[in-house]
């Protein structure tokens, strides 16, 4: 029983390290596009 309690912090941990992950890389590729977006909009004349 005790090693099962641990298994499921375990996958607790796991999953929010996961989803933090995911988010992290989430905000990174819209900065990314948006910096594009701005970048295409002061390149047309």
């Amino acid at each position: 029983m005790q090693k099962r309690a641990l298994y499921e912090r375990w996958y607790m941990r796991g999953c929010s390290r996961l989803v933090h992950l995911f988010v992290r890389a989430w905000q990174h590729t819209s900065a990314v596009f948006y910096r594009n977006q701005r970048m295409q909009q002061y390149a047309v004349p």
